[in-house]
């Protein structure tokens, strides 16, 4: 976590943002947790050790994060925007039970060659791939 802690800190200082420890308290708990996270969704994490932090202050702490490359976010079925890990993680694609919302990670390497390709033959530069797939999980099948 030192690494993703001076990546933070580093981003704030070149933003010329405050530093705060509250913002470093938001991605120690964003960064024990290997769910996806909506903002409420992590708010209620670090109430329970951080009581003093507010749910505007993780807000804006999820968006400075990103911004600093920390922390992917996409949009479930059900239209929340949720954050996942992105410094020294693996990319990957999303499954979204549009029942129950689980999201299932899944590897879509082979999909992102056959899209570099595809890419490649019309002379278009990709700058991000997102694999998402909504449908029904195992469970909401039956």
């Amino acid at each position: 976590m030192k690494e993703e802690i001076e990546i933070l800190r580093k981003h704030i200082e070149l933003k010329g943002l405050r530093k705060t420890n509250q913002r470093y308290k938001v991605l120690e708990i964003f960064l024990s947790n290997e769910e996806h996270l909506s903002v409420d969704e992590l708010y209620s994490l670090v109430e329970k050790k951080y009581p003093e932090i507010s749910h505007s202050t993780v807000f804006r702490s999820m968006k400075i994060i990103f911004d600093a490359g920390l922390a992917s976010k996409m949009m479930g079925c059900d239209s929340i925007v949720r954050y996942e890990h992105l410094y020294k993680h693996s990319q990957h694609g999303h499954m979204i039970c549009s029942k129950c919302h689980e999201m299932i990670e899944f590897d879509d390497s082979k999909i992102k060659e056959l899209l570099k390709k595809a890419a490649k033959k019309e002379k278009f530069k990709p700058q991000v791939f997102k694999t998402r797939i909504l449908g029904l999980c195992k469970k909401c099948q039956d």
